[in-house]
């Protein structure tokens, strides 16, 4: 079990730090309902999370991109790009009520 965590984690150092810094950034724009901000750091972790292969950060940037896109006066695709976020997760739905 060791071995898997020290792997886990070792996969994990590769892979966060700058995806952490640039969702943290989205989600600080998007808190403080910055649309532009949030969508152009939204757009970087979306382009970083698939050149690196992590599907959780590209739902994060897909969620916020979606919102932002809701707000800048797109609603209609904006909640198609949040409706399709749960079914990435198999169905399951982020608890993530700033988003609507």
């Amino acid at each position: 079990m060791a071995d898997y965590v020290a792997a886990k984690a070792r996969i994990w150092s590769d892979q966060a730090p700058d995806q952490i810094a640039i969702g943290n950034a989205a989600t600080f724009y998007q808190l403080r309902r910055d649309a532009v901000s949030a969508r152009r750091e939204a757009a970087r972790l979306i382009a970083l999370a698939r050149a690196k292969g992590t599907p959780l950060w590209l739902t994060v940037g897909e969620r916020i991109w979606g919102w932002a896109l809701s707000v800048e006066g797109q609603p209609d695709a904006g909640l198609a790009m949040l409706r399709r976020v749960p079914k990435q997760f198999g169905g399951h739905r982020l608890r993530v009520p700033h988003d609507l």
